[in-house]
């Protein structure tokens, strides 16, 4: 029979995950104006960095569309490195948030759902996505994604990362990212992504080393 601690930690661990999903929710709505605070303090400062890294997958020649463009930080330094990149949101205030940034740089972004986008078929050489929600893993979207993909294009996705040290600091943000589903193990990532996408899809998994972490990028190529 399980002690009285066991079953309390058990529904505090519930709890805590209820409040972390509704944090997150919130972070793409009501509190969409704290998010890059958030970000900011949840990745040491980092987090614009690791979602730069995504450029070393992309070329100038590439025609991009990025999905979840959030409060539009990498989307505004792709427009200054000169890429053309085109992005979209579901969330109101990060429409918003991303306009105001963005001002009249690159093409309208626009505020759609990420199943019915509003483009034409194979329109793109990568689909971008950083971080992103539960949608990207998806039958719909991943059938979107391959609806506006080139023929040999490709949907690159930034899924999590992973803390390499050892060290106090990075053992509680290694807990807490797995809580937030952003950090897995190789042997997890591996196993999560063919369970996620099905072993049928052209899938790489790619761990980039940035500082003290690994960033886990999925490509997944258009047939």
């Amino acid at each position: 029979m399980p002690s009285m601690r066991f079953v309390y930690n058990l529904l505090m661990e519930k709890k805590f995950k209820i409040f972390v999903s509704w944090f997150l929710k919130e972070l793409y709505g009501s509190l969409a104006y704290g998010y890059d605070i958030v970000a900011f303090v949840v990745s040491f400062g980092n987090w614009n960095y690791w979602t730069y890294q995504i450029k070393k997958f992309l070329n100038h020649e590439d025609k991009i569309l990025e999905v979840g463009i959030g409060t539009g930080i990498l989307h505004k330094n792709l427009i200054n490195k000169k890429y053309q990149i085109y992005g979209c949101d579901l969330s109101e205030k990060m429409i918003k948030i991303s306009s105001r940034r963005l001002k009249d740089k690159g093409p309208k972004i626009l505020r759609t759902n990420n199943i019915n986008l509003p483009f034409k078929n194979r329109s793109f050489t990568k689909i971008i996505a950083t971080f992103p929600s539960e949608y990207i893993f998806s039958e719909d979207f991943l059938n979107e994604a391959q609806r506006l993909l080139k023929f040999g294009g490709e949907l690159i996705v930034l899924l999590s990362v992973s803390f390499v040290k050892n060290d106090l600091i990075s053992l509680l943000y290694r807990n807490l990212y797995k809580i937030t589903g952003q950090s897995l193990s190789k042997l997890d990532s591996e196993r999560v992504i063919r369970d996620l996408f099905g072993s049928n899809l052209d899938i790489k998994l790619i761990w980039e080393p940035y500082k003290n972490v690994e960033l886990c990028f999925v490509t997944l190529k258009s047939k």
